[in-house]
C-alpha cells in the first residue's frame, strides 16, 4: 500500500542493484517503476516476466509450462483447416515452395491430380470435413465425426483413411510401396512418385463413393 510522503532522491551510492527482470538491461533502482523495453535473452527472468512495475515476476519454468498448456488447449479448441494444412500437409515444405504434385509431369492424369489436390486442401467428403458445415444445432464435435465404414469409432479424417481404416486395406496392399516408411500424412504426401500417390488417393475416393452408393441403394430398397 502506498502512502503520501516525501521521497528523498537516491544517490548512486544508495541505489540498489539494477533490476533483475531484464538481466541488467534496466537502469531503474530496485522497487522503482521500469520503462525500459524487454531485452533479456537468458537468466531466470528471461521468460514469463509479468509484473515489471510492482508485480512479482513468474519464474521461467512455471511460465513456460503454463504457456505450453495454454497453447495446446487453444490448438485443440480452435483447430482450423489452415493449421491442419501447415502441420499435416505441408510439413517441412516452406510456404511459397511449389508442392511436389504441381511440378510439371508429376501427375499425368487430371482426375488423379484433382483428387490429390482435394485431399491436400481438405476439400473432400470425409466426415471430419463434411460435418463441419452442418447446422450448428446438429453439427457434431470433431471427436464424434467417426468413420461409418469400420467399427473403430475413430474420427474419419485423412490419417484414418490413409493408414487405419480396413475399408482400404486391399488398396494399401496394392500400393504397398507407398507405405514402406511414411507414418504421418506430411511424409506420405512427399512420396517421390506423386503420380502413383495421386492414383492411390483417387482409388480410395472411388471405393468409398461406391460403398456409400451401395449403402444408399440398399436403404432405399429396404421394406418399410
Amino acid at each position: 500500500m502506498w502512502f503520501s510522503r516525501k521521497v528523498t532522491p537516491l544517490t548512486p551510492k544508495d541505489q540498489g542493484p539494477r533490476c533483475p527482470h531484464y538481466a541488467g538491461a534496466c537502469s531503474s533502482a530496485r522497487g522503482a517503476a521500469c520503462s525500459d523495453p524487454p531485452q533479456a535473452t537468458s537468466g531466470p527472468w528471461a521468460a514469463g516476466v509479468q509484473g515489471h512495475a510492482g508485480t512479482a515476476p513468474t519464474p521461467a519454468p512455471v511460465a513456460a509450462a503454463a504457456a505450453a498448456a495454454a497453447a495446446a488447449a487453444a490448438a485443440a479448441a480452435s483447430r482450423n483447416k489452415f493449421a491442419y494444412y501447415l502441420e499435416c500437409v505441408r510439413g517441412a515444405t516452406p510456404i511459397g515452395d511449389l508442392a511436389p504434385h504441381l511440378s510439371e509431369g508429376a501427375v499425368r492424369d487430371l482426375e488423379h491430380r484433382a483428387s490429390l489436390i482435394r485431399f491436400r486442401c481438405s476439400a473432400h467428403d470425409l466426415r471430419v470435413e463434411r460435418d463441419r458445415y452442418l447446422p450448428k444445432d446438429v453439427k457434431p464435435p470433431r471427436h464424434l465425426r467417426t468413420c461409418l465404414h469400420c467399427c473403430s469409432s475413430a474420427v474419419e479424417d485423412e490419417h484414418h483413411m490413409l493408414f487405419d481404416c480396413p475399408l482400404y486395406e486391399s488398396l494399401r496392399f496394392e500400393y504397398a510401396d507407398l507405405f514402406i516408411s511414411p507414418s504421418c500424412c506430411s511424409s506420405f504426401l512427399l512420396y517421390e512418385n506423386q503420380d502413383r500417390l495421386a492414383k492411390f488417393v483417387h482409388s480410395c475416393y472411388n471405393l468409398r463413393s461406391s460403398i456409400a452408393q451401395m449403402s444408399l441403394a440398399g436403404s432405399e430398397n429396404a421394406p418399410l
